[in-house]
This record gives C-alpha cells, structure tokens and sequence, in this order.
C-alpha cells in the first residue's frame, strides 16, 4: 500500500472543510488537482473514503479509520520536524506564512545588517491573515504573521508581535502642518485619497459624526500611490506606522489625529507544541527592529 503524504493532507483538509473546493482554495491548488490526489489515495488503498450527499460529504468506515492514523501520521511528522528545528545546524531556515504588509514594511527593516546579524533564515509566504491562520493548522509552516483578532483553540496560541498607529499624511506645505493639533472637524473639507485598508470604514464613521460627509474624490490601489499623490498636492490620506519611511518624510508631514485613534495589531500566531523558543526570537527581532527605525523617522509620538 503507497499512501503519499500530500495525499492525507489534502484528505484531512477536504474532511475538515467538508468540501473539494474550500480545500482547494485552503491548500492553494486547483479543485481538479484535490480530486486527483483523494482518487489516487482511494486507489491506493482499494476503498472509498468519502461519499457525497448534495452539499455535504461523510466518511465510509474505511475513511473513519484512515482519519484516524492519517491525523497520528502527521502529528508524528511534525513532532519530528519540531525536534529536527531544535538541532542547531549550518542551514537554520523556518518556513513562515505573513499579510503582505509585514513583507513589504516590516520583514525588509529586520534584514538590515545591523538587525538581522546571525539570525535564522526564513521562506516567507505572504498570504491573507485567513490563509495565515490555515496553513498554520495544517502544519504548511513552522509559524505565522497575521492581523487580529486571532480565533485561539486547542491548538494555536498567539502573542502580540506589534502595534501600529494610524497618522494623518499631508504635504510639508499644507496649511494644516502649520497646526500643533489637529482633529477631524478640520479634515471636513479636505480631498481624501483612500486605498483598500480596513481603518477607513472607521475613519467615515467618525466623519458622519462630526457633522461631515465622507465622499472622497481619489480611491487608488495603495498605500504608495497614495504617498505619491499626496507628494504632488493632490490631498491627504492616512498612513500606517510602519508605511512611513524615513525618505517619506522629505516630502510628506506624518501628524497623529488628536480624536482619531485606532491601532493595528498584528501577531505571531504558532501551533502549541511548536517552538516557543524560535518563535520568541522572532518576536524580539520584530520589536528591536521596529523600535530602531521609529527612532530614525521620529514618529515617537
């Protein structure tokens, strides 16, 4: 009997998603392709596993019990694949699943040389907080980045890895940079570029209650196009934290909002019984190379 590993997986996976094209999507590979691998493990092991019924799927008997050592199977590899982790060796390489802000804003900071000195290597995925929190169950990495809140069970624990404040993004000649507070009711009248972030929807709401409108007149495709409109006196925007360069400040003023305040919090999400230690490091190397940067840009406010 040949039972593949990638085979049980994406059987566990359809099992647990209780459908052949959410697995799909959740291990990143065409429906046709999940079909093929649970026909071949079938064929392989000379018995149906799964019968369909409109909707929803249920295990044969012979798929109970392959659900049953299939989860051992794996639980057994990963605890070999945690131990073999904690084996010092001359490749220290970790595979780690992030939102794509942590790879464009954040991962870049820590390899500067002066963070990033004798520290493990890693194979970054950048996927959605969702897809994260997915491959992390489904043991595809040794650890992940994603937004909150985080949904902790049996399985997965979570530590915050860092926060991040929202700041009013404006040209250095803008008549507002000339104030030493500013507050919503003094954007009522201002051009409002927007890009898909989730703080706009509350940055509206607060508009509406302060009296105003929230139709902006620019929605572009990112936080970097929004910088360079802002740049070319085409209105103002909103900024995370660590989207904010020290180049940025050249030719962009980055001032908190005094009644405008939300953050963005993002965590190191990790299997229970995988390396705490590996994952503390991490943290560490996070929060020392955001810390040094903020000095940098001064955004210490």
């Amino acid at each position: 009997m040949n039972l593949d590993i990638q085979q049980m997986q994406t059987f566990l996976t359809v099992v647990r998603e209780q459908n052949f094209r959410r697995a799909a999507k959740v291990l990143n590979v065409s429906q046709p392709t999940v079909t093929m691998r649970i026909k071949t493990l079938e064929q392989n092991i000379g018995s149906t596993l799964l019968k369909r019924h409109g909707n929803y799927l249920t295990l044969t008997p012979s798929g109970e019990t392959l659900m049953k050592y299939a989860s051992k199977m794996l639980y057994v590899l990963q605890e070999v694949k945690d131990h073999l982790s904690s084996i010092p060796a001359s490749t220290n390489r970790f595979s780690i699943a992030v939102i794509p802000s942590f790879t464009t804003y954040v991962f870049p900071r820590m390899l500067q040389p002066t963070n990033s000195k004798d520290k493990p290597q890693y194979t970054v995925q950048s996927v959605s907080s969702t897809k994260v929190y997915q491959l992390i169950l489904d043991d595809a990495v040794d650890f992940g980045v994603m937004r909150g809140p985080v949904k902790i069970n049996n399985e997965i624990k979570s530590r915050l890895l860092y926060r991040e404040k929202i700041y009013l993004a404006l040209p250095v000649n803008h008549p507002l940079n000339d104030k030493d507070f500013i507050y919503m009711k003094d954007l009522l009248n201002e051009n409002i570029i927007t890009y898909r972030r989730r703080f706009w929807s509350l940055f509206s709401s607060k508009i509406l209650e302060c009296g105003g409108k929230f139709e902006p007149k620019m929605m572009v495709d990112s936080d970097i196009t929004a910088k360079r409109f802002v740049q070319n006196n085409l209105g103002v925007t909103l900024l995370p934290e660590n989207s904010i360069r020290k180049t940025d400040l050249e030719f962009l003023a980055c001032k908190p909002i005094e009644d405008f305040h939300i953050n963005r919090d993002a965590y190191c999400v990790y299997k229970r019984e995988g390396s705490q230690r590996l994952v503390e490091e991490f943290q560490a190397w996070v929060q020392t190379s955001l810390q040094n940067d903020k000095k940098e840009t001064r955004l210490l406010v």
